[in-house]
């Protein structure tokens, strides 16, 4: 180290005690740790140049047998070659100042530049979910101003392939539906570095505005009701399907904002007038963060038959088995209580008939209105009175 001191610098070496002497080991590397070889590292002492190596293939230069003292090293960079400075400002990348140099002492300096050429931007548009923000134009810029258009494909991705060496920015603006109240409009990433071969990947994040939704379905006497189909609509479009639980709820989480109905389909054995708050709700909408409890009604389609079994005489008779029957075949039996009456509840809508099975000690005529009636026709609220009659055994 010290012939090579003399060499580089005359007289400006000084011949000292090899016991006295230190290292600097330059270490020269572009920002993805690949070596920068042929950049030269001049030593200095104070304002004398103490002497110069270019850094080899390994991107080391290595000064040897440095005296005692306070040492400077500036990085004389090729024209290929740039400083994190020239990019982002701040303090110059090529100098270092106050090394201090001890018998003994190793110290290694790590230097990182950046490769003048041309890199690549991919953006990347999402929601709070990680799902693809669709059909977003992405501007490229840098200090001089907008240098390129494109749009986020179906995966949300948007590139520009060929960036130059510089400082750049991407930014891109949310939908409509995205717009919660305190979110930004516009969506930027700035600070993007480009040197040689850097292909930068940038996330916007563009959080959906959105709340919850909860519908309920119940009855005339308002009993939840299960398994209703339930929708969600903007206009004519569906967004969201769905069937209520035992306890007739049925809720949505990540609803996007926004005015929207919901509307059902009844069940078997219910009707739901098409009318609001009953089969539908419109006009609702839907802030950030809200939640929205909505009601519909599904009626029973049913009604009652009431039925009196009498003698002759016109006296209830007690005891005896009513049946139900449809079509289907025969369902539900009560029995007479000491009036002679039985109520069929919640019969459901369609055609029923009901007949009498005579308790001991009465006999019956299998004619209609006497041991049964058909052709009761149900519908949502009918009431039917039924009378049938016996005769009293002798």
């Amino acid at each position: 180290m010290l012939a090579v001191l003399a060499s580089a610098v005359g007289c400006d070496a000084l011949l000292t005690d090899p016991a006295a002497q230190g290292r600097i080991r330059i270490v020269a590397l572009d920002r993805h740790g690949t070596p920068l070889p042929g950049i030269r590292a001049e030593l200095f002492l104070g304002y004398r140049r103490m002497g110069y190596l270019a850094t080899d293939r390994s991107g080391v230069a290595d000064y040897r047998e440095v005296p005692e003292g306070n040492y400077g090293v500036y990085m004389v960079l090729p024209p290929e070659y740039a400083g994190w400075d020239e990019l982002r400002g701040g303090s110059r990348d090529d100098f270092r100042a106050g090394i201090v140099v001890r018998p003994g002492l190793d110290t290694t300096l790590h230097f990182e530049f950046l490769r003048r050429g041309i890199g690549s931007v991919v953006v990347w548009a999402i929601d709070q979910d990680s799902l693809a923000v669709p059909e977003r134009e992405v501007i490229l810029y840098s200090p001089r101003g907008v240098l390129g258009f494109d749009t986020t494909d179906a995966s949300g991705r948007a590139e520009f392939p060929s960036v130059a060496f510089g400082n750049y920015g991407v930014r891109a603006t949310a939908p409509d539906t995205f717009r919660a109240p305190g979110s930004a409009l516009e969506v930027v990433r700035d600070g993007l570095l480009i040197d040689q071969g850097r292909r930068e990947t940038v996330v916007l994040s563009m959080p959906r505005c959105r709340g919850s939704v909860g519908v309920r379905v119940v009855d005339e006497v308002d009993d939840p009701v299960a398994d209703v189909p339930i929708v969600l609509y903007r206009g004519p479009r569906i967004f969201r399907r769905g069937t209520t639980d035992a306890t007739g709820w049925l809720s949505w989480s990540r609803v996007t904002c926004g005015e929207f109905g919901t509307a059902l389909t009844p069940p078997p054995t219910y009707v739901s007038p098409w009318a609001r708050d009953t089969a539908f709700v419109d006009g609702l909408t839907l802030a950030d963060g809200q939640s929205i409890r909505v009601t519909l009604r599904a009626l029973q389609c049913a009604g009652r038959i009431a039925v009196r079994v009498e003698d002759a005489s016109g006296l209830g008779v007690a005891g005896a088995t009513v049946s139900r029957y449809t079509g289907a075949g025969i369902g539900p039996q009560l029995t007479t209580d000491p009036s002679g009456a039985a109520t069929f509840l919640k019969v459901p809508c369609g055609v029923h008939g009901v007949f009498v099975t005579p308790p001991e000690g009465y006999a019956g005529t299998w004619a209609r209105d006497s041991q049964f009636v058909d052709d009761l026709t149900i519908r949502v609220g009918t009431i039917k009175n039924v009378t049938l009659r016996l005769t009293k055994r002798p």
